[in-house]
């Protein structure tokens, strides 16, 4: 996955992960059983592949908790 390649402020918390892309396109994998990745959905999945959030929204910066990822767009 070459977004990956230059990726800014990766952060892994608990069970989820997420990461700038160059770009400031916010992307999220792991488990979403709370809907922390932000997917639109609470329904209980391992996402292994990174998931852009937003496909056309440029981050100013994101948070990733326990059960919950938030963000702020610019």
């Amino acid at each position: 996955m070459t977004f990956l390649v230059g990726g800014t402020n990766l952060v892994n918390r608990y069970v989820a992960s997420a990461i700038f892309s160059p770009s400031n396109t916010l992307w999220t994998w792991g488990n979403n059983s709370s809907g922390q990745l932000g997917i639109g959905t609470t329904t209980l999945s391992a996402v292994s592949s990174p998931v852009q959030l937003g496909s056309t929204a440029i981050w100013n910066s994101f948070a990733v908790g326990q059960q919950f990822t938030t963000g702020i767009e610019t």
